[in-house]
């Protein structure tokens, strides 16, 4: 019969003499004796006196003392403060335990990490103060977005919101909140297939809660994020500060991938399908839908030509420098897939719009 393997706790009491001194600990577990004497200040672990038996009445440790031991390296290796770890240690809990609750925190705070540094990558895209965009998004969609607020189909939709019963409004809103958190508790995978299901999620809530948009328009989505929209000021409560500027980086890198996939449809081979009036007419007329300058059927948002090329301009702007952006192509397209080397026929239609 095999022989049992012996456990380090085993180990630990049938290998070694007892009690330890302060010195034969801080060999046997590498603790210095500075440590040491600070945690049993602390009254995090506190060892046996030898009493009248030994001069000098010096410390004695047993083997449960070197468990403990383990224990507070092990919960302070996690980031848990000293006096943390001694309301874990001294309430019962167990290590294991603290520790699920630890990599709980650890994630969020991966995930949050990660939220700022695609948030960054879109700022500077945009070419706006990371400060003012994290606060208050970037100017120029803001500006257009509110711009779509406040015409008189977009309010009839609000109004009609407006005219549900409390029980039905209270529902629409819990379900962006349930949308918003489960989003925010996707930790290990935040793909770009996750960002891609979010947006359509969100797209169809919006759907429901205001105005049917078929494909995914940017600009009415964006409304939802706006300073001081209701829809910005529920997701800043549940996911925190900045949460509301990150879900309008999410939603602006997802319609960004599927944008430039169609318009490079359009461009062909190296710009090729630009060759025509009729063609750049075609490519105003997509990118106008995909932005959501048309809200119904076929009639435009009542804004100047000089607005609705401004702001064309500035959209292609931006997926000009993204397709120039290693880092902010790798958030959408990890595979690889979008013309990045060939980014003349964008640039072409950047001249084409301006």
């Amino acid at each position: 019969m095999a022989k049992k393997t012996r456990t380090s706790g085993e180990i630990l009491r049938e290998d070694y003499t007892w009690p330890m001194t302060v010195g034969q600990v801080a060999d046997l577990t590498g603790v210095t004796r500075k440590m040491l004497r600070d945690y049993d200040k602390r009254g995090l672990l506190s060892a046996a006196r030898t009493g009248e038996d030994v001069a000098n009445n010096r410390k004695l440790y047993f083997p449960e003392d070197v468990d403990r031991l383990k224990q507070i390296r092990v919960l302070v290796t996690y980031g848990f403060g000293l006096d943390e770890v001694a309301i874990i240690l001294d309430s019962g809990m167990s290590v294991a335990d603290a520790l699920g609750m630890r990599l709980e925190e650890l994630r969020r705070e991966e995930a949050h990490i990660r939220n700022m540094i695609m948030f960054a990558r879109f700022a500077a895209l945009v070419g706006d103060d990371i400060f003012e965009t994290l606060a208050f998004g970037t100017s120029d969609i803001n500006g257009f977005a509110e711009a779509l607020c406040a015409t008189e189909r977009f309010q009839a939709y609000v109004a009609r919101q407006r005219a549900l019963t409390v029980e039905e409004q209270d529902a629409i809103w819990a379900a962006f909140c349930d949308l918003i958190e489960e989003f925010l508790l996707i930790y290990d995978d935040l793909s770009m297939t996750e960002l891609e299901r979010f947006v359509e999620r969100l797209r169809l809530w919006f759907c429901e809660a205001y105005c049917p948009i078929e494909g995914l328009e940017l600009l009415p989505l964006w409304t939802l994020f706006v300073d001081e929209a209701d829809a910005a000021e529920l997701a800043e409560e549940l996911g925190g500060e900045g949460t509301a500027g990150f879900l309008q980086a999410t939603v602006f890198f997802v319609w960004a991938k599927q944008t430039l996939f169609g318009l490079a449809a359009l461009a062909g081979d190296g710009g090729e399908g630009l060759d025509s009036d009729a063609a750049v007419d075609e490519v105003a007329r997509y990118l106008c839908g995909r932005l959501g300058l048309v809200l119904d059927g076929d009639e435009p948002i009542p804004w100047d030509e000089e607005d609705r090329q401004e702001l064309c301009v500035a959209i292609l702007g931006y997926l000009e420098k993204l397709l120039e952006d290693p880092e902010a192509l790798e958030i959408i397209d990890p595979a690889g897939k979008l013309p990045a080397g060939q980014s003349g026929w964008l640039a072409r239609m950047v001249a084409l719009a301006a």
